[in-house]
């Protein structure tokens, strides 16, 4: 799963506005909408109610909220590791330990770290459900 989708969602489910979310992200409007509809498609469920005040999470939404908020955290808090532990030429290298719910561990934080493992390879994870 594209973190950049989760990270759309999550921010057009705070502003419920399709404008400022993308105002927000820094993206067109056109593209904020194509995101969340890639989104819905992938999984195959409406995540938001397209009203005249506004876009609102659907139940599916709501339930999709809490973890896309803890993979974006996640995927922060791996960033963040892997900037801090920054070898002698500039490539972060060392060990990084990283606690997570047994839930996302299984279902939403494989990408993240392979993504991780391949733009850096010096971090050894470890992963604590």
């Amino acid at each position: 799963m594209d973190t950049r989708l989760l990270r759309t969602f999550a921010a057009l489910a705070r502003t419920g506005s399709f404008t400022a979310t993308a105002a927000e992200l820094h993206l067109a409007q056109s593209t904020v909408t194509v995101q969340v509809r890639t989104l819905e498609r992938d999984l195959g469920t409406r995540l938001f109610d397209r009203m005249p005040t506004g876009a609102v999470p659907t139940s599916a939404g709501r339930r999709l909220l809490t973890e896309a908020e803890d993979v974006l955290d996640a995927e922060a808090r791996l960033r963040a590791a892997a900037a801090g532990v920054a070898g002698a030429h500039g490539t972060p290298e060392g060990q990084v330990a990283l606690g997570a719910g047994e839930s996302l561990c299984a279902s939403r934080l494989p990408r993240v770290i392979a993504s991780l493992a391949r733009s850096h390879p010096g971090i050894e994870l470890n992963l604590h459900p």
